[in-house]
């Protein structure tokens, strides 16, 4: 195993916590869907936004060794793969911002929630 400079006991810390976003938003989806299908309980719903909220808090926090690794990379092809990951998740944020639908109320289901959903299925 590599050791990077953001890790615990040779551990990286990256690795380790982008498994909490991850799952959140896969709990968010299961949330919605069991809301959307199953039950118009609004506790699925809440349950949905506050995992939701949770995994984009956890992926900034994630974000923090991450970059720690990426600014030590000696590594080219490394350095390659690194940036593509990171032009990737920007790109990613700022496009979903603006994206038709995102943050409105229109009822509709807004776009932030199914790329971070699909991304985190993804393991980006």
């Amino acid at each position: 195993m590599a050791t990077t400079p953001a890790s615990v006991d040779r551990h990286p810390l990256h690795a380790i916590l982008v498994a909490f976003p991850i799952g959140l938003w896969m709990f968010s989806l299961v949330c919605d869907l069991v809301w959307r299908f199953a039950s118009r309980d609004a506790v699925w719903h809440l349950m949905a936004w506050y995992a939701l909220a949770a995994g984009v808090i956890g992926a900034l926090v994630a974000a923090v060794p991450g970059l720690i690794d990426f600014f030590s990379i000696t590594d080219p092809q490394a350095g390659k793969v690194g940036m593509a990951h990171l032009i990737l998740k920007w790109l990613w944020l700022f496009s979903t911002r603006s994206m038709p639908g995102c943050g409105r109320s229109s009822g509709r289901t807004p776009c932030f929630p199914f790329c971070s959903r699909w991304l985190g299925w993804r393991g980006w």
